[in-house]
């Protein structure tokens, strides 16, 4: 069965105007691309780099202030960064609510607990 028509069958037992999420890493698996960048493996600074389009001197002043939680130094040296580091800190810069304390993001809409909203 070709990737076109495993597709096709995904497709034909979606209901209507309902959705298929595939992963990412599957998709390009099947498609016969190369392994994802950091696939099952924590970031290094040049690949986060290239993922924003930013320097990687970029990168480390975000690390330097905290803001990919969970990054952490390969042998004292290197920067690593997991994806779910990434994956919030874009949910972060979004104002995905959950991407940080609930309680600041209550307080800075106003939507505090009780208040009826």
């Amino acid at each position: 069965m070709t990737l076109r028509d495993r597709l096709r069958q995904l497709a034909e037992l979606t209901p209507p105007g309902g959705s298929v999420v595939l992963p990412r890493e599957w998709l390009l698996k099947e498609l016969g691309g190369p392994e994802p960048i950091g696939a099952g493996a924590d970031y290094t600074v040049a690949q986060v780099a290239s993922m924003f389009g930013k320097k990687p001197v970029t990168i480390r002043k975000w690390l330097a202030a905290g803001e990919l939680k969970g990054a952490y130094l390969l042998h004292g040296k290197e920067w690593r960064i997991p994806p779910a580091a990434v994956q919030m800190f874009q949910e972060k810069a979004r104002g995905t609510p959950g991407a940080e304390d609930l309680g600041a993001w209550r307080k800075s809409t106003g939507r505090a607990a009780g208040s009826g909203r």
